[in-house]
Formats: C-alpha cells, sequence, structure tokens
C-alpha cells in the first residue's frame, strides 16, 4: 500500500492507534502557524465532537505542550489534569477528558514539530502495559519515519 499524502499517513496512525492497538481514545492535535497553540484535528473514541470543541491548547514556553514538542521520544503521563496543574490547559478540555494515564508523542515534518498524538484507555478501567507503550512507540516511529521521507522527496 502506497500512501503520498502526509493527510493520509496521519490518519492511517490515529485510525490503526485506535481500532488495532487497542486504545479507546486517540487523538492527533496540530500545531496552528502563527497561533501558538494546539488544535485537535483527528479523533478516534467517546466524546470526540466534544473534545475536539475544547482542545485548543497553549504552546506557552514551557509548558506540558511546549516540553512534549521539543522532545523526541513518547511519554507516559499519570493524568493531563497534573500535567496541567499550572493553568495551561482549558478546564472545557480537562473535564471531557478526565484524570487517566496516556500516552503522548510528537510528530515531525523533517525536523520541526508538528503536533503530538494522544492515546489512553478512556473509561475502560484497563491499565496500560508496557507492550502498550511499545506499540504507541512503534506506530509514532513509524509514522515520523513516513514523514520524514515525503519531505525528502524531491
Amino acid at each position: 500500500m502506497k500512501i503520498s499524502e502526509p493527510s493520509s499517513v496521519l490518519t492511517l496512525a490515529t485510525r490503526t492507534l485506535h481500532d488495532s492497538c487497542g486504545f479507546e481514545r486517540v487523538w492527533l492535535a496540530l500545531v496552528v502557524p502563527g497561533k501558538n497553540q494546539l488544535e485537535a484535528k483527528i479523533g478516534y473514541g467517546p466524546d470526540t465532537e466534544m473534545i475536539q470543541a475544547v482542545f485548543h491548547c497553549s504552546l506557552a514556553r514551557g509548558n506540558f505542550w511546549d516540553r512534549l514538542l521539543h522532545q523526541f521520544g513518547p511519554i507516559q503521563y499519570s493524568s493531563l489534569a497534573k500535567e496541567g496543574e499550572s493553568g495551561e490547559m482549558p478546564t472545557d478540555f480537562l473535564t471531557y477528558w478526565g484524570d487517566q494515564s496516556g500516552f503522548a508523542g510528537t510528530l515531525y515534518a523533517p525536523n520541526k514539530p508538528i503536533g503530538v498524538i494522544l492515546v489512553d484507555r478512556g473509561s475502560t478501567g484497563h491499565a496500560l502495559t508496557d507492550m502498550d507503550f511499545a506499540v504507541f512507540a512503534l506506530v509514532l516511529s513509524q509514522t515520523n519515519a513516513n514523514l520524514a521521507r515525503m519531505a525528502n522527496k524531491p
């Protein structure tokens, strides 16, 4: 299967994480050029419409999102509410997102961060495992590799 559009790669990655990897919620948020914020673009799982409407997060220097965008590897977070205690996450977003642990990783094209992917188990109550993290990291790295390949194509 040959994919030639970055948007198709991003859609495939998020859908794979949701449909095949067992994550209840998967979100792709992209950096909005000139606005210094992240906005949700693709989401799978419960409450997608409500989350998308309120997922507009500032990229203020040093906040969770800014740190995540400038980190090269995926992370596990214990709770976005705890990560955003300094007020960097909109209250409406946290209301819908809840207090679950999850994984987050940065997307690059080719050498600058363009967005993040967030995944969790949502309301299922199933704990995240080391295998879940490995699967998430693999999908994220392959997505970034394909974005880099597309950017370097003549």
